[in-house]
């Protein structure tokens, strides 16, 4: 697949409410406000996308042409045959569907950028609130304007809240660093808590259905989860983080005999995705614990015996689970 190409400016198509199309220079915030409102912009009204369900229709249209489907990322874990025969012949199923809604992770201090360049040495030393300061110099350095690693310095100092939301490299930081080389003079940028709001990556925003089979007894036999999620307008470095770590943990503290695990993610007309607190963690958790709950009220166990009746058992440690992972200890019950 083609990936699609977040720009620092957008080109031939705006694809989000929130995406730079213009970047204003001027001595003062003021200033910069008076000439922004000058801008005249002529756009062609597109067919737009703005839920996961509408992506997913048939009929949706294609937000970007190497996508199909608009469909970015597909992943599955686990055994699908052995997990379907579990479900059908098991004697209690248990079906739930939750959502977890799109958020704004919406940090104490807006994100913002200062870059000056070194008049005696012509190299460039950027000022982000960044928890990322490695990558972003990296991306900004090697990938974005080719330059080699000396020729950018990236300074952090205390943040004012991270989350996950500020590990990105953001348009805003690539034309702070441009404006600086181009002006020969420090550039300064910092978002209004609206421009942060449509402009800092989102999180969440997944619709996971789930059935659990049990025995008569009340024990799990078998997990299947099928997740869509709202990847955005493009993908980020962070947009698949919620799918790799949220499946790690998703059998909890329960011997889950068989797992299988099917993700989408889709593009829409929305801010593009990111990892926030616990990224894909808080999801899987929510959704086994309300699963839980749900079969132990269906199946009249009290619900607190049904955890300890599933929780895996102390003897069995070192323990694998369905999908691989690794638990070296642990005393649950």
């Amino acid at each position: 697949m083609q990936a699609p190409i977040w720009y620092a400016l957008a080109k031939d198509e705006v694809r989000y409410v929130g995406e730079p199309v213009v970047a204003v220079l001027a001595e003062t915030v003021a200033q910069a406000v008076d000439a922004a409102e000058m801008v005249e912009v002529n756009y062609e009204t597109l067919p737009a996308v703005g839920t996961i369900e509408q992506a997913a229709s048939p009929d949706a249209p294609q937000i970007w042409k190497g996508a199909p489907g608009n469909v970015l990322i597909r992943m599955e874990l686990g055994d699908q045959d052995k997990t379907e025969k579990a479900l059908s012949q098991s004697a209690h199923v248990t079906r739930l569907e939750l959502k977890n809604n799109r958020l704004v992770g919406n940090a104490l201090e807006p994100r913002a950028s200062v870059c000056e360049r070194d008049p005696q040495t012509g190299r460039f030393t950027l000022y982000a609130g960044h928890q990322s300061p490695t990558g972003l110099r990296e991306s900004l350095a090697k990938n974005i304007f080719n330059w080699d690693l000396k020729q950018l310095r990236v300074v952090v100092g205390h943040l004012g809240g991270g989350f996950g939301i500020r590990a990105e490299t953001y348009p805003e930081e690539i034309l702070t660093v441009y404006a600086a080389s181009k002006q020969n003079r420090p550039v300064k940028w910092c978002a209004s808590r609206t421009e942060d709001f449509v402009g800092t990556v989102h999180g969440r925003d997944q619709i996971n259905s789930a059935e659990l089979a049990c025995d008569a007894q009340g024990r799990i036999q078998a997990l299947k989860i099928d997740t869509l999620g709202n990847a955005g307008a493009y993908p980020t470095g962070g947009v698949c983080i919620p799918l790799v770590v949220g499946t790690k943990i998703t059998t909890s503290l329960y011997h889950v005999p068989t797992f299988y695990y099917d993700a989408r993610m889709y593009l829409t007309n929305t801010m593009p995705m990111g990892a926030y607190r616990g990224a894909g963690r808080p999801e899987m958790i929510y959704l086994i614990e309300r699963l839980i709950q749900k079969t132990a009220e269906e199946m009249g166990i009290d619900p607190i015996e049904f955890r300890r009746r599933n929780f895996i058992p102390a003897q069995s440690m070192p323990y694998t689970t369905a999908i691989g992972e690794v638990y070296d200890s642990g005393r649950f019950s």
